[in-house]
C-alpha cells in the first residue's frame, strides 16, 4: 500500500513540475522578446520614421510592448515605449516591480532570464 501512495505522490510532483516548466518556458519567451526588442530599438533616435502619419502610427504599435510577469513573489512590469515624431524616432523604457517604478535597465531582465534558465 506504501508504494502505491508513493507512486500517487510521484505523479503529483511530475505535473506540478510539467507546469511549472511550461510556466517557465513562457516566462523566458516573453523575456526573450522584452530583450529582442530592446536591441532592435535602442539606437532607434537616428532611424528615419515613416514618411505619413498612418504608417508612424502603425510602427508605434509594432514596436512598443507592454509585459507583465512574476518572479519570485514579485510582479513585474516592463513598459516599452516607441513614439515617431516628424522627424526622430523615440524609444523609452519603464521598469516597474509591484507597481512601482524602479531605476532599472535591460540587465535586470538579462539577469532574470539567466536565473530561470539556470
Amino acid at each position: 500500500m506504501e508504494k502505491l501512495g508513493e507512486n500517487k505522490m510521484y505523479a503529483s510532483e511530475t505535473q506540478n513540475s510539467e507546469v511549472k516548466s511550461e510556466k517557465n518556458m513562457e516566462l523566458i519567451e516573453k523575456l526573450k522578446i522584452i530583450i529582442c526588442l530592446h536591441e532592435k530599438m535602442r539606437n532607434s533616435f537616428f532611424w528615419t520614421p515613416p514618411s505619413n502619419a498612418c504608417g508612424r502610427r502603425a510602427y508605434e504599435e509594432r514596436n512598443s510592448l507592454e509585459t507583465k510577469f512574476v518572479f519570485k513573489g514579485d510582479t513585474y512590469e516592463v513598459i516599452q515605449k516607441t513614439e515617431c515624431s516628424c522627424k526622430n524616432i523615440y524609444y523609452s523604457v519603464k521598469y516597474k516591480k509591484n507597481d512601482e517604478i524602479i531605476k532599472a535597465d535591460i540587465r535586470l531582465i538579462k539577469k532574470i532570464l539567466k536565473i530561470i534558465s539556470a
